[in-house]
């Protein structure tokens, strides 16, 4: 699981291509409060990883912390939305569709874990 924004994006650029995302096509910034900006590329489930600002069709802005809690599976991004805790403009169905597979994928982490315990 990260510790830090840094790690959740560097997990996503090793791991290259993730299912849930399987013919999904489009960008996203993450403007993360103090730890920068990073885009997200998905096309067809490929995911290219950069830091830095770009064009985007979905922007999220939100904090590390909540980041790093939603990569954990300990907040639901859409809910911190509804909060007004993360900002989310652009293309509402890729931040919907990037809350799914956190989801999917924190699940499949999970089993994982405990089948090899």
């Amino acid at each position: 699981m990260p510790n830090s924004a840094r790690e959740f994006f560097t997990a996503l650029a090793e791991r290259g291509f993730e299912p849930h995302l399987r013919g999904i096509r489009g960008t996203y910034r993450f403007e993360v409060q103090g730890a920068g900006d990073w885009n997200l590329t998905v096309d067809d489930g490929h995911l290219t990883v950069r830091q830095g600002k770009g064009p985007a069709d979905c922007i999220i802005t939100i904090s590390e912390d909540d980041l790093v809690a939603a990569a954990r599976g300990k907040l639901n991004l859409l809910t911190r939305a509804m909060q007004g805790c993360v900002e989310i403009r652009g293309d509402l169905q890729l931040a919907q569709a990037f809350h799914a597979m956190i989801r999917a994928t924190r699940v499949a982490s999970a089993r994982e874990e405990h089948a090899h315990a």
